[in-house]
Formats: C-alpha cells, sequence, structure tokens
C-alpha cells in the first residue's frame, strides 16, 4: 500500500519482512526502516514468532482525538 505520509518503523521484537518499492530487507530489533509519501511498501511475517514495531507517520496519520483517562 502507499499513502501520503511519510513512515518510519523501527523495529522491536521478532523478524519480519519489509518491502520499500523493490527493495526486501529482514526487519528485526533496533532495525529501522522508511518509506517516502506515496512510495508503495509492506510487512509480513512469514514465520510463528509474533513480531512487533514501533511506526511513525509524518504528518500524523490519524486526526482522531484519544481519551486515555
Amino acid at each position: 500500500h502507499g499513502h501520503v505520509q511519510e513512515q518510519i518503523g523501527i523495529g522491536l521484537t521478532g523478524k519480519y519482512g519489509v518491502i520499500v518499492e523493490d527493495e526486501k530487507k529482514d526487519f528485526v530489533n533496533n532495525t529501522i526502516y522508511y518509506a517516502p509519501p506515496y512510495k508503495k511498501h509492506s510487512g509480513f511475517n512469514d514465520n510463528e514468532e509474533i513480531a512487533t514495531s514501533f511506526n511513525i507517520f509524518i504528518p500524523k496519520k490519524y486526526n482522531k482525538k484519544v481519551d486515555i483517562s
């Protein structure tokens, strides 16, 4: 998929694959990927281990008010 925002992902746990345009990389703890605006990108986990990441969207992707009370 692609979107108007820049996307930066930071690997936290596990391992999964990331594709940005035609470049495929393994994404693991402390790995960073960057997807420029409108560039196609995707992630996939083809193993049984849970993988997590922290994603940053610039500008923010959603304009929803969040109530944390």
